[in-house]
């Protein structure tokens, strides 16, 4: 299971890597028993309750990192990856997302759509800094990607303990839903 770990460190190293090959072929496997991740430790969950946690035994690029699996029926159906808050402050956190979206459209092309959530009252205040409206959860922004197999979702939010880039792998379901229309339709 050195995949994940491959993922990540090539996620904020190495952009001229393909991560979404490793992602591809494991979205979907089943797991009888907890997967074990390079420069990872398991934090709690299991394959069986259908969520695991882990936690980086070092930071990438200076960033905390932490790993999600979700399973259905011990089958891999989603990987999130979450970096922060250690890493990420009041000043940058909008330049350490924008590396991120950098890493990703090198890696999967052009986001394919970009929300931006903004709070009106964010006119009615004065902040202390550019990313206080993160923080205080009146801003939000969301990029999303499609490949052949793969959804990828990634999100700068923020709480009162700092900032998240969260970046969530999941299997695409519009092959099978175009398929399943077609049998209809035929």
């Amino acid at each position: 299971m050195k995949f994940f770990c491959a993922i990540l460190m090539m996620l904020c190293l190495c952009p001229q890597y393909t991560a979404a090959e490793p992602v591809q072929k494991n979205i979907g496997r089943v797991y009888n028993k907890t997967p074990e991740i390079e420069k990872f430790k398991k934090h709690h969950g299991s394959v069986q309750s259908g969520f695991l946690v882990f936690l980086g035994v070092e930071d990438i690029e200076g960033l905390e990192t932490e790993v999600h699996l979700h399973f259905v029926n011990n089958r891999l159906k989603k990987v999130v990856m979450i970096l922060g808050p250690r890493g990420i402050g009041n000043n940058d956190c909008l330049e350490k997302y924008r590396r991120v979206v950098q890493v990703l459209n090198k890696k999967y092309g052009k986001y394919s759509h970009q929300h931006i959530h903004a709070d009106t009252l964010i006119n009615d205040l004065v902040m202390m800094s550019r990313c206080a409206p993160i923080k205080n959860q009146l801003y939000k922004i969301t990029n999303y990607w499609s490949s052949k197999n793969l959804d990828i979702i990634s999100e700068l939010v923020g709480d009162d303990f700092g900032f998240y880039v969260e970046i969530e792998y999941s299997a695409s379901d519009k092959n099978s839903a175009s398929k399943k229309d077609l049998k209809k339709i035929l």
